[in-house]
This record gives C-alpha cells, sequence and structure tokens, in this order.
C-alpha cells in the first residue's frame, strides 16, 4: 500500500506516520476573533477606538510584534513590554470562551484512536 502511495505521490516521503502535530490557531480553534477584540479593548483604553491592524501584522506574530505594530500605528504612549503584557492579560483571561473549530475534538480522537502521538503547536505565545 505504501508502494502504491508513493508511485502516485513522488514527492511524498514513504514512512509511516508516527506523530501527529496541530497548531493550534485556525486549526484546532479560532482564536483569531479573540485576537481582534483584544486588540480593539486594550488600546480604546489608551482612546482610539476600534483599533485593528491587518491580519499579517498580528496572525502567528507575538504580542511583542503586535504592541510594535500598534504603537506606530496609533502612538499610544505606553512602552511596548507594558502594551504587549496588557495585551497578553487580557487575550488570556478570555481564552476559555474561545470553542473548539468543529472538527478538530473529531480529528484528535481519529489521530489518538490510531495510536499516534499529538502534540499542539503555539509559538505566537511566547
Amino acid at each position: 500500500m505504501q508502494q502504491d502511495a508513493a508511485k502516485r505521490n513522488p514527492g511524498l516521503p514513504t514512512q509511516r506516520v508516527q506523530a501527529v502535530l496541530f497548531d493550534l490557531d485556525g486549526t484546532l480553534i479560532d482564536s483569531e476573533g479573540l485576537t481582534d477584540s483584544t486588540i480593539r479593548e486594550v488600546v480604546a483604553r489608551y482612546g482610539p477606538a476600534n483599533a485593528a491592524r491587518p491580519p499579517y501584522e498580528t496572525r502567528g506574530r507575538t504580542w511583542d510584534d503586535i504592541a510594535r505594530s500598534l504603537l506606530q500605528r496609533y502612538g499610544l504612549g505606553t512602552p511596548t513590554n507594558v502594551l504587549s503584557a496588557e495585551l497578553l492579560a487580557h487575550w488570556s483571561a478570555r481564552f476559555s470562551e474561545v470553542e473548539p473549530l468543529p472538527a478538530a475534538i473529531a480529528a484528535l480522537a481519529e489521530v489518538a484512536g490510531r495510536g499516534k502521538s499529538t502534540a499542539v503547536g503555539v509559538e505566537a505565545m511566547v
């Protein structure tokens, strides 16, 4: 069976899958809406209402990166580390509100049911 798959897809590895790594955002949960509302709500404390940044400035980025982008755009008059900490604290306090994507639990159960190791990776929180 592996040889047949290799013939159909010559660029794919022929070894069996040993483990599956899931990225958190957009794969298991959709927390990006929480990121967007966190930005709006925290920046509003400093004055500008409805603050937003384009997805390429917030997706897969650290809170320090996002804070720098917001400070550059809105000139909020607070240090990067302070704004970053406020963003993270606000996001973390509301994280339990985020629901799993519809097929996420089934996908994890399927992988685990096949005896595969699983891990969830999330880099932007660091």
